[in-house]
């Protein structure tokens, strides 16, 4: 992960070097393995090194290949082996398989220019300065797991992979972009792909590369999630062992190093990528250290996790380190400016924690795999995918798929089978209370009322039986999600890497038939057969017994914010007369985690000021 800034003078004027200095130093923190800065001219690029790779260690940035088209990544490339096979093609001096991230970017670029994000899998977030054509061009991968922002201010455009860094530049102010904050306090997340808490500061949503030249900036989307052809085997084992392949597919692309760190819970999607990552390393008969991580409260609420990740780590016979929740407080250490969120986010009611175990966990790896990206994987319509088969007059498949899930999730099926074939309206709403404490001004000049009701009654995305899948890999909630394991809000040096997030298993369960693979994640089951223990892989999808935010708030664990006052911006927001912190704090029922949004807006515009912001980072 790491971390990369640029200025470019559009009118032509020399970069200050200085500056660009100072943006790049302070990136030192999720780059320790050395600073670097290269200008010419109206361009200035930035690097701080992280390494993570063992096969193909990465070189200093910024670097070019041919003196003339320069680039700055953080970047992992995966099937390297078949991109290669692409570019040497045509080539008739190979390129070498050697070859670090960068640099097979960059070989992509001379062979396909902008398009070459077309070719590329994997995790990345990059700018290039093509100089002979004069051309910016900057892109972020399919999903959003590398974050990419940057400020377009008329003569000047800056880029970084941390929205901190670009607040050292004096022509970006802390104005804050009045939509981004409402969207966090409406829904937990910024709904706006593009825009970011500061108004001067956008981010390139995934998907999507821009080329910014002394005429203007276009920015582009490059990739859309569709569904492809039903997957078809003769065998049902068939399918088991081409998911098996593609997991381990992943998984080792995003090893690279022999000492790994992995997320476990008890469950079957980070327990099936850690029995993975160990087969992988036993394999390359190289020693090697990978270590469980597990979060567990023993007595704040019951808790399982503790039980099922044990009996994995037995089994598997590796080390496992316990977090344990139950005695921090909410916004614990809030003030620390190692805490810092760069956005406001609910998470930080738990910064404490989860900024403890990312210490831990970075002291012994630069590298953590993590399970999210399985639930999704297995999201499907059974409905609708019973109602595709109809439609194409398969009955002799309906029938057989329609026993299948009748008996797999016969309450799910009973419910819902006829309301479908009697083509009743589908539709979806997660219900949170609206905040009727938001400052009536602005919501009447955003038009929020209206907006919460749009987003809070859900209408599928469409009629294919992976239609939620597609939409939810997407859309605005699993991109957040990632920036905030990045890096720049963890600051901590650790890559987190999500194998069920790979680009390839994605494709293939897009086509997977729903019935029998997707009930109760049947594939992963099978595939995990002789592999976990058997109370881990029979184990139903399990759901934390509890929010630990709610049980802390039960608990009356808000000391650390009691005595903060509210800050002078939150007015804008906020009605005055609202009470932030109720007593008692169980008063606020149902709605707990809506008003805790309150709380944390008023406690990070604390943390924004009212130091200078520029000072306190250069300096630190």
């Amino acid at each position: 992960m790491s971390g990369y800034a640029g200025i470019y003078h559009r009118d032509g004027a020399p970069v200050d070097a200085r500056l660009l200095g100072r943006m790049t130093d302070f990136l030192v923190f999720r780059g320790p393995d050395g600073c670097a800065t290269w200008a010419d001219g109206p361009i200035g690029l930035g690097h701080a090194l992280l390494r993570t790779a063992e096969d193909f260690p990465e070189q200093q940035q910024p670097l070019a290949l041919d003196g003339q088209v320069w680039i700055v990544a953080d970047a992992r490339i995966d099937a390297r082996d078949e991109l290669l096979a692409k570019l040497n093609a045509r080539r008739t001096t190979p390129i070498a398989l050697a070859l670090d991230d960068a640099r097979l970017i960059l070989a992509s670029y001379q062979q396909w220019g902008e398009r070459c994000v077309e070719h590329l899998l994997g995790d990345f977030s990059f700018v290039i300065w093509d100089a002979p054509r004069k051309l910016l061009f900057g892109a972020r991968d399919h999903l959003g797991v590398k974050p990419f922002y940057y400020a377009d201010k008329g003569k000047h455009f800056l880029f970084s992979n941390t929205l901190s860094c670009l607040r050292l530049h004096p022509e970006v102010s802390s104005a804050l972009d009045d939509r981004a904050i409402a969207g966090f306090l409406l829904f937990d997340v910024n709904h706006e792909m593009g825009a970011t808490s500061y108004a001067d500061i956008r981010r390139l949503p995934p998907a999507h590369f821009l080329l910014c030249d002394a005429a203007g900036l276009r920015v582009e989307r490059y990739w859309t999630l569709q569904p492809g052809d039903t997957v078809r085997y003769q065998r049902k084992q068939d399918y088991v062992d081409r998911f098996r392949d593609l997991l381990q597919k992943a998984v080792s692309d995003r090893l690279r190093t022999r000492t790994v760190s992995v997320s476990m819970t008890g469950g079957l999607d980070s327990s099936s990528i850690a029995a993975t990552a160990l087969d992988l390393l036993k394999s390359g008969g190289a020693p090697f250290s990978l270590r469980a991580y597990t979060e567990v409260f023993d007595h704040l609420f019951p808790d399982e996790e503790r039980h099922y990740s044990g009996l994995v780590a037995k089994q598997l016979g590796i080390p496992i380190h316990y977090f344990t929740g139950d005695d921090y407080a909410l916004f614990e250490r809030w003030q620390q400016a190692a805490w810092r969120a760069p956005e406001p986010e609910i998470k930080s009611a738990g910064a404490a924690l989860f900024a403890d175990e990312f210490a831990v966990m970075a002291k012994h790896s630069r590298v953590l795999l993590d399970g999210n990206g399985g639930d999704p994987l297995f999201v499907a319509s059974i409905r609708r995918s019973l109602l595709a088969t109809l439609r194409k007059k398969q009955y002799r498949p309906f029938i057989a798929e329609a026993l299948r899930a009748s008996l797999g999730e016969p309450r799910s099926f009973l419910n819902g089978l006829w309301a479908r074939l009697k083509n009743k309206v589908d539709r979806r709403t997660d219900w949170v209370p609206y905040p009727e404490w938001l400052e009536p001004g602005l919501a009447a000049r955003l038009d929020l009322h209206r907006l919460w009701e749009q987003r809070s009654a859900q209408t599928p995305p469409g009629d294919h039986p992976r239609a939620w899948l597609q939409s939810s890999l997407t859309g605005y909630s699993w991109p957040q999600l990632f920036e905030g394991y990045d890096p720049g809000t963890t600051h901590e040096p650790i890559a987190v890497r999500y194998p069920y997030f790979d680009l390839r298993m994605i494709d293939y369960m897009m086509g997977v038939p729903p019935v029998p693979w997707s009930l109760r994640k049947l594939l992963i089951r099978e595939a995990m057969r002789g592999v976990l223990p058997e109370p881990v892989r029979r184990r139903p999808k399990a759901v934390m017994a509890a929010d630990p935010l709610r049980k802390y708030l039960e608990a009356g664990r808000l000391d650390p914010v009691r005595s903060v006052p509210r800050h002078p911006a939150l007015a804008h927001y906020v009605r005055s007369d609202w009470e932030l912190l109720p007593t008692p704090a169980g008063a606020w029922r149902e709605a707990y985690r809506v008003n805790l949004r309150a709380v944390v807006l008023n406690l990070w515009l604390h943390s924004q000021g009212p130091f200078d912001i520029k000072e306190q980072l250069v300096g630190r």
